[in-house]
């Protein structure tokens, strides 16, 4: 049996994906909402509902993990 694994480029996207996610958590709120204007009520009291939204993200690119370590598993057994 040969294992099927994933090619570098692969391995690279995956990466790099999950760079450019981290790094968008770092940005803070004040960067991310661009429509805010100056003398306008800022969003620093909605922390907690970008925390949810990160939360949210992290939790379904798990739950994805998971569905690809378990369909490798079954594309194992019928090989």
């Amino acid at each position: 049996m040969s294992e099927r694994r994933p090619s570098p480029a692969a391995w690279t996207r995956c990466w790099a994906f999950l760079a450019l996610a981290c790094l968008g958590l770092l940005i803070g709120p004040e960067i991310l909402a661009a429509q805010v204007e100056t003398g306008t009520r800022e969003m620093r009291h909605f922390w907690h509902v970008f925390i949810a939204y990160a939360a949210a993200w992290i939790l379904i690119l798990g739950w994805i993990v998971s569905i690809v370590r378990r369909l490798r598993r079954v594309e194992e057994r019928l090989h």
